[in-house]
């Protein structure tokens, strides 16, 4: 999916022109040509399959051939490794920078796509473009900016549309690369939490039951119900009992149980004033 070329500088005369001189484009901290760019370090969970999903959708609106490129194979490998997703490992790992490099047309000489197909690639790599700007440096934005101006300036053939389309395409995969370096990691798919490690021994006419929580983040389906996992309830034969969870996400509870012979324990939180179970339940033999 990705092809090897030489980057270009984004730092161009026009960006230079606009807003005149070299302090406003380096932030006056850094040499001119160095881009400055916003760290992103974590990118979470939701704005990774955003980013997938704008790749999808960008690879969905394009002609057969791009369509094929950006296909479930492609978005595959981005869910297996989210963190290669942003940066280039080997050249075998599809990364959502080199999703823009397939909108270049390089791989047939002589060959120019006729204005119907133009015009649908080109819809799909400024969805893409929409999808990052923000991301992207202020200077890397004005500079992309005036190479997609240069596009809509041209469209009237075939071969200058390439040609600008083809200068657009390898800027904004620079500036792509650029943000890419930014990020360090990408949040975790949630895990659903669970009650472990629970026991229950007996004492006297009493029953005490210990056990832990995973402290993950909150599924989904666990937002829907709670915004914190802070309860655990606690049940045996004569009934529920409520505590909450220690800061080393654990707990201890003493029932009142002479004759019971197994309890059960799950997790959840407050929904309002309502306890909300978000674990599954555990049950366990009262020893």
């Amino acid at each position: 999916m990705n092809k090897f070329i030489v980057r270009t500088a984004l730092t161009s005369v026009t960006a230079l022109a606009l807003f005149g001189g070299a302090d406003i484009l380096t932030n006056g901290s850094v040499s001119l040509g160095q881009t400055v760019v916003a760290q992103a370090k974590t990118v979470s969970r939701s704005q990774f399959l955003s980013d997938v999903n704008a790749v999808q959708k960008a690879g969905l609106m394009s002609t057969d051939t791009i369509k094929g490129e950006l296909g479930i194979s492609t978005i595959k490998a981005f869910l297996a490794d989210p963190l290669a997703a942003y940066g280039e490992t080997n050249p075998e790992t599809p990364t959502i920078a080199g999703a823009v490099l397939d909108y270049q047309n390089l791989n047939t000489p002589g060959y120019f796509r006729d204005q119907d197909a133009f015009d649908q690639d080109y819809a799909a790599v400024m969805s893409l473009y929409n999808h990052f700007k923000s991301r992207l440096t202020k200077s890397d934005q004005i500079a992309l900016d005036t190479y997609k101006g240069d596009v809509d300036a041209v469209k009237n053939t075939e071969r200058d549309n390439d040609f600008k389309l083809n200068d657009f395409c390898e800027n904004f995969f620079s500036a792509l690369e650029d943000y890419d370096e930014t990020v360090t990691k990408v949040q975790p798919a949630a895990k659903a939490n669970k009650v472990y490690s629970v026991k229950a021994r007996k004492q006297g006419k009493y029953v005490v039951v210990t056990g832990k929580v995973t402290n993950n983040r909150l599924t989904k389906s666990a937002l829907a119900k709670t915004k914190k996992l802070n309860r655990v309830k606690v049940t045996s034969y004569r009934g529920a009992k409520y505590l909450k969870i220690s800061k080393k996400n654990t707990f201890k509870i003493k029932l009142y149980a002479p004759k019971a012979k197994s309890v059960k324990a799950n997790a959840g939180g407050l929904n309002g004033s309502k306890y909300a179970s978000i674990t599954k339940t555990v049950k366990v033999a009262v020893r």
